[in-house]
């Protein structure tokens, strides 16, 4: 009888962890379909010499170099701005070109379970070259 005891809760164990495997751990669990934080500035790689940022959304931003960079580079086709709070932020880019492009973005904060962080009021994609 002892021996079924065991086998029993051993069964049991294994149901149990074999269903957190295939169903996940907790009912809850949200899949949540987001659009990109932040801004991303296009532009054609290698034209890009510098960005400045500023404004209360601006204070200490993260801006980045896409393709696997974390800081920025010249050059790069992508950049990837993350502001430091909501509120406007003014970028100035200039090109290889000389000239200079400037921008004023609002970013939001959303907070909660699903797509927190902060997003701009509109297109999250400023293209340069345009």
């Amino acid at each position: 009888m002892r021996i079924r005891t065991q086998w029993g809760n051993r069964l049991a164990i294994g149901a149990a962890v074999l269903s957190a495997a295939i169903f996940g751990c907790s009912e809850s669990r949200v899949d949540c379909e987001c659009a990109p934080a932040g801004l991303q500035i296009s532009a054609q790689a290698g034209q890009v010499q510098s960005i400045q940022a500023s404004g209360p959304a601006c204070a200490s931003p993260s801006i980045a170099c896409g393709g696997g960079k974390n800081s920025f580079s010249p050059g790069c086709a992508y950049y990837y701005v993350t502001p430091s709070a909501p509120g406007d932020c003014t970028l100035e880019v200039k090109l290889a070109s000389g000239e200079t492009k400037t921008k004023t973005i609002t970013f939001r904060r959303t907070d909660g379970e699903c797509c927190a962080g902060y997003y701009v009021n509109g297109d999250w994609n400023w293209n340069v070259m345009e």
